[in-house]
Order: structure tokens, then sequence, then C-alpha cells
């Protein structure tokens, strides 16, 4: 519940220091903003504050209906705060005023959204591997089958589609495809030093944009800059210290191949030529 009396710009700042030890966060209560006033600059505000913090207001219909001489006033001023509305199972709002003119919100949640881990992967065989006896051995009986059951009125697309499928069921059954997953590369110069100053310069980012003042946005730019000279001699330093342990010529193209400062595949010849003096 949002704490009674506080100001909003206070609230979420401190929020912001606490919701970094949780994975995830639910907000309810009166917050005192009509959120169907989306125009006026205070609610404008209040949204981004929320923003944020990756935070997202769970939709509703207006939840406080004061009575007055003028009619009843419907505001929305109630409200439900979550990190990812995924997780809702169910929002449910009173048809009538709870107490003092408001609803009864009420949220179900029934277990906490994880998004699936997202790999790159691609296929590959092993074609150095081929035994050309083993290849022969599977090809020979399905080609003179192949050319057994085609005649002269065969069609020309359909040769070639029973002959890829042949050709592809014998690489099949020689050398299956296997699925290889592709990791991001480590960066074993960032220690854990580097990683607090990360996420300090993360809470300075929200904090500046919180209240876009101009001493809190220099003190974020301050912070980035010293991180990313830090981040540039520390990872300088790494590759120099493995390349200092490498025996051989050949061993320092190992070591920067394999931390991707290498380009394996060779730039194409249009580059510098053109396609006329080529052909």
């Amino acid at each position: 519940m949002r704490p009674h009396c506080t100001q909003v710009k206070s609230f979420f700042n401190v929020l912001s220091t606490f919701s970094q030890k949780y994975n995830h966060t639910v907000l309810t209560g009166d917050f005192n903003h009509n959120l169907l006033a989306s125009s006026q600059p205070e609610i404008v505000k209040f949204r981004r504050h929320i923003e944020n913090l990756s935070l997202c207001v769970v939709p509703s219909e207006p939840t406080h209906h004061p009575m007055s001489k003028d009619g009843i006033k419907h505001t929305w001023l109630d409200l439900y705060i979550v990190d990812d509305l995924r997780s809702i199972v169910e929002y449910t709002k009173s048809p009538t005023p709870f107490i003092v003119a408001h609803d009864l919100i009420e949220l179900k949640i029934d277990k906490f959204y994880k998004p699936p881990t997202a790999f790159r992967s691609f296929a590959s065989r092993h074609l150095n591997n081929i035994s050309n006896h083993d290849l022969l051995t599977a090809l020979s009986p399905r080609l003179t089958d192949m050319v057994t059951h085609t005649t002269a009125n065969t069609d020309v697309q359909q040769r070639t589609e029973r002959f890829t499928k042949v050709l592809l069921d014998c690489y099949n059954n020689v050398a299956p495809l296997r699925n290889y997953s592709v990791s991001a590369r480590s960066r074993p110069w960032v220690s854990a030093e580097i990683r607090d100053m990360i996420k300090k310069r993360d809470r300075a980012y929200r904090h500046a944009c919180r209240t876009e003042d101009i001493v809190d946005i220099t003190a974020y730019r301050r912070l980035r800059s010293q991180i990313k000279v830090l981040l540039d001699d520390k990872k300088r330093d790494y590759i120099v210290q493995k390349l200092q342990a490498a025996d051989d010529c050949k061993q320092k193209w190992t070591v920067l191949r394999k931390l991707g400062l290498m380009n394996d595949q060779l730039p194409s010849p249009t580059h510098t030529f053109s396609l006329d003096s080529l052909n």
C-alpha cells in the first residue's frame, strides 16, 4: 500500500531503492491521481514515474464515485501497479462502492510470468567425418531405384525433387543434422565491483528521469563515463594478459579469435572489384 500522506516523488524514490532487492513488484492503493485525466501534467509525470521503474498500471474502469449537488463524479484513483501484466489471472472491481465512494478492487496472480530464455541455435552436419564407402553404400540402391521409376515423361521438376530427397535422406543417415546453441561470449574482465557500478549507474539514470534535475543528469553522465573508461581499461588489460601468455603466433591468433576480435568470414571480392571486372 502507498504510505499515507506521502508525496508521489518521494514514494517512487524510496520504491526504487527497495525494488532492486525483489524479483517482482505489486502495488495497490488510493494514489490520489485521476488517471482518466491523462492529459494533465501531473498525471503525465505520475505515469512517467511508473514507466521509469519498468512498471505498468492494471487497466480498470473508474473506481471512485463521490456524490455532490452536481451529481456523481467518476474518477480512477484506486490502482494496481505491477511489473508484468502477463502474470495477471483476473482483475475484479465491485459493481458498487465498497467504502467512502471507493470500489473494492481485487487482483489474482497465479504465478509470476517468466519469459523463456532465448537461445540462438543452428543445425550443422559433420561432412568431414563422412566415409565415402558408407555414403556410396547408402546412395547406390536409392539412385538405382529412382532411375528405374523415372520415365521419359517424368517432369524435370519431379526428377530434381526426387534426386534432392534421395540425397538428403542419405546424408541424414551417414551425417545427421545436429543442433548447436550459440551462447553470448563471456566478459571475464567485468568484475563484481564493475557490476555494482553498473547497477548504481542504472539507478542514477532512473532517478535523473524522475527528477529531470540538471544536477542528477550530470551525476548520471559522470558515472556513465567512469564506467566506460574502466571497462575499456579492464578489457585492454585482459587481452594483453592473454596475448602475453600465448607461446607462439598461432596461439595468439587463437586467443584473438576466441575473444571475437577476428572476422572468420573473408570479405566479398565485390567490395573491391566491380562485377564487370570480375566477369
